[in-house]
Order: C-alpha cells, then structure tokens, then sequence
C-alpha cells in the first residue's frame, strides 16, 4: 500500500509537471517522473510527516480554486487602493482552529493574498500586516474581515472541531 501510494504521488508530481510545462512529450514525462520522485523524497526526509495533523482532505478539495478566486478578486481591490492610496497596519487575531496543519494553511493563504502578510502565529493568535484603503478608519473587528469565509472554509477540515 504505501509502494502504492508513492507511486500516485510521483505521477501526480509528474501530471502537475506536464501541465506548468503546457507540454507533453515523453522526455518531459521522464523529467516530471524524475522530479516527482526527488520531490517526494526530500520531502518525506526533511519534512518528517508525523509533525502533521490529519485534516479532512475531502472537505479541502475546491479550496485551493476558492482561494485562486479570492487571490485575483483582492489583485484588483489591492490595485484600487494603490491608486486611490493605501495604508499598512499590523492586525492580531485569534483564530478558531484547532489544528497546527490547518493554522499553517491559514497563514499561507493570507500571505498569498495580495495585502496582507502573516508575520506570526503563536497558539491560535496571528500577526498580519494589512493593507487598507488610506481613507478608511480602521475598523474595530480588521482580525474578522481579514480572516474572512478563510476560517470557515479551513474549520469544515479540523477533525478536532468540537461540535463533531
């Protein structure tokens, strides 16, 4: 079974290859093979899986299409607030998940939207820079609108939740 399994893994490696290098030929079949497997192999070696919390993988599989959509939807916002100018502001807040797996996804994904940068998480309080419209006042619950349908999505993945 877990012969299987790196197996899938390679040539899933190997597909995602193929389709950033928008080409297929049998010499880019081999090199997404080839990297597939180094990929797979530092990653079992320096990134000891047993660090990892299970997460509910079926409820997380649009969410890397939901969170492309919300990348480009704030790309444009973020660009108005330029234009009409902007302000950075630190924002702490708390968050409702339980699991270390999904708080890591959490301050990915807030950093992979444009304007803001996760700086910390300790315990279940992170730390972001925030961009805001320059005319705005800062409103009383940033940590809310930041963390946004982010959590709600993420928290449906937390076998830990308390209400399961």
């Amino acid at each position: 079974m877990r012969f299987f399994r790196r197996v899938l893994g390679v040539l899933g490696l190997a597909l995602v290859w193929i389709l950033l290098r928008e080409n297929f030929s049998l010499f880019d079949l081999a090199l997404g093979i080839v990297a597939g497997a180094a990929c797979l192999y530092f990653t079992s070696r320096f990134l000891p899986a047993e660090r990892f919390e299970p997460i509910k993988l079926s409820r997380l599989i649009t969410y890397p299409f939901w969170l492309l959509g919300q990348i480009y939807l704030s790309g444009f916002f973020v660009i108005k607030m330029i234009i009409m100018g902007a302000r950075a502001d630190i924002v702490h807040f708390d968050t409702k998940l339980n699991s270390n797996t999904l708080k890591v996804i959490m301050g990915n994904s807030i950093t992979l939207i444009p304007g803001s940068i996760t700086l910390d998480y300790t315990g279940s309080e992170y730390t972001v820079v925030w961009m805001r419209a320059r005319t705005s006042s800062k409103p009383r619950n940033a940590g809310d609108a930041l963390k946004g349908k982010l959590e709600a999505r993420l928290i449906k993945a937390d076998y830990k939740k308390e209400d399961d």
